[in-house]
């Protein structure tokens, strides 16, 4: 008897356990504040959920709401989460991503993640909306959550299953004030995320990328926010002997650097997304004569234009201070694209229209092998960032004649140790990539600041 009742006890807690597990699901609720006023608020995200990103889709009536702003609450600024919208005005669906960019900081706990409001027109209520949500875990597992939808008490409710508003299973609110619309499994509007897996271990963050268009943001800006451009990419050069470095990274990288990329060149221009050679295979790969001038065109930029990418600056130096900007277009007609780096920590993104992205990044200090992957639908394209690591003084202060003099000197059958410049212990074509990089940021600097002026004698 004393066993049968400890069996029975244990049941009963098991299920009281079960019961407070059950309540304790994790859950956002979307709720109306006024007519075209709505705060979203999150409940019960466990840590053990290991949440790096919240995927939300709101499907609003067109016909009397536009123009949606959002405004980020305090459980969004709590992880320094970063918001990216896609309001689509014509079907009448919005998409926020809100994703951690830290290292192992993930979602946990409640509050209010943010609010919405749109710009209302006529006299006529507009209809409830639409509600769905997800989680992302640090594994890249998507995790459907319970969404709410609590409107202004007297308002019908609607039921309704991600984009979709064809069932009408219409009650009355007036005694109910917290009336459930469940939606585990379906992200609505979200279906053609791809499937990436995030991680810590390089600071990066790949997730479901919602384009945006229209929607206006007002987000904090914390100190990673803020841009250092202080190198940047060179225009056309002289060789020491006087011939000019070759002309697609001089044109390329000075209208980079005088003005912003135009989104009607960038959208209207044929894009063939693919995978890109780095730069430095090709220096691997090089046969043609050791001189800056041969070496500096294989920096030619014409490949990473027709797969749409574009980095400002063209050359970057991994210092552990200075961020880069890579802008993506997209193919037309393609899925929402993911994102992930190597070498790097994503530090902003940016829709800035359907088939135009903007990212930036900070390279991690002493990095040689930077690496952007997009992922659309099962394809994965990998482009090699144009990144190298700083290097000694001694090296910097050698005129162009005498770096060409340690080229010639530094061939396969010189086995002296003339720059190591990655600390590998080795020469190599690393070396003679991170080489001829940091001359051409030379002569962009010494292009800029001109000459001191011999007095004329009285």
């Amino acid at each position: 008897m004393k066993s049968l009742n400890m069996f029975v006890a244990a049941l009963l807690l098991c299920t009281l356990v079960g019961a407070v597990e059950a309540d304790a699901a994790a859950k956002i609720t979307l709720t109306q504040t006024a007519e075209g006023v709505y705060s979203l608020s999150v409940a019960n995200i466990a840590k053990a959920s290991t949440a790096r990103a919240i995927n939300l889709a709101i499907t609003y009536d067109a016909v009397v709401l536009s123009n949606p702003v959002i405004s980020n609450g305090p459980f969004a600024g709590r992880f320094g989460a970063m918001q990216v919208p896609h309001n689509d005005a014509a079907r009448g669906t919005l998409k926020i991503a809100y994703f951690t960019t830290g290292e192992n900081v993930f979602f946990e706990g409640e509050g209010l993640l943010a609010t919405v409001t749109f710009s209302k027109t006529g006299t006529v209520s507009p209809k409830l909306p639409g509600f769905t949500a997800e989680l992302v875990s640090d594994a890249g597992v998507y995790i459907a959550i319970e969404s709410v939808v609590t409107p202004l008490p007297g308002t019908p409710v609607k039921t309704t299953t991600g984009e979709s508003d064809a069932t009408d299973n219409t009650i009355n609110n007036n005694n109910n004030p917290n009336p459930v619309n469940t939606n585990p499994g379906n992200m609505g509007g979200l279906s053609d995320r791809p499937s990436v897996t995030t991680g810590t271990t390089s600071g990066t963050v790949a997730y479901q990328t919602p384009i945006s268009g229209g929607v206006q943001e007002n987000r904090s800006q914390g100190p990673d926010s803020k841009k250092e451009y202080s190198q940047e990419p060179p225009h056309q050069q002289e060789q020491s002997g006087g011939a000019a470095v070759q002309d697609n990274i001089a044109s390329a990288t000075a209208d980079t650097a005088k003005k912003p990329i135009s989104k009607k060149i960038s959208e209207s221009s044929p894009v063939n997304l693919q995978s890109l050679e780095s730069v430095a295979d090709r220096f691997r790969d090089y046969k043609g004569p050791r001189t800056l001038k041969g070496m500096s065109e294989l920096f030619d930029v014409s490949r990473y234009k027709a797969a749409g990418i574009e980095q400002t600056p063209v050359i970057a130096v991994s210092d552990g201070k200075k961020m880069i900007t890579v802008r993506v277009a997209l193919p037309a007609g393609s899925a929402v694209p993911g994102f992930s780096l190597k070498g790097a920590n994503l530090k902003g993104l940016r829709s800035l229209s359907d088939r135009l992205m903007e990212l930036d990044a900070l390279p991690q200090k002493g990095k040689l092998d930077v690496r952007m992957s997009i992922v659309i639908q099962k394809t994965v394209a990998e482009i090699p960032l144009l990144v190298v690591p700083a290097v000694s003084g001694g090296i910097l202060a050698l005129s162009g004649q005498e770096l060409e003099k340690l080229l010639l000197k530094a061939d396969a059958r010189n086995k002296t140790l003339l720059y190591d410049l990655n600390t590998d212990g080795k020469q190599d074509y690393l070396d003679d990539y991170i080489l001829v990089a940091h001359w051409l940021l030379k002569q962009q600097v010494e292009k800029k600041i001109p000459s001191a002026k011999t007095a004329a004698p009285r």
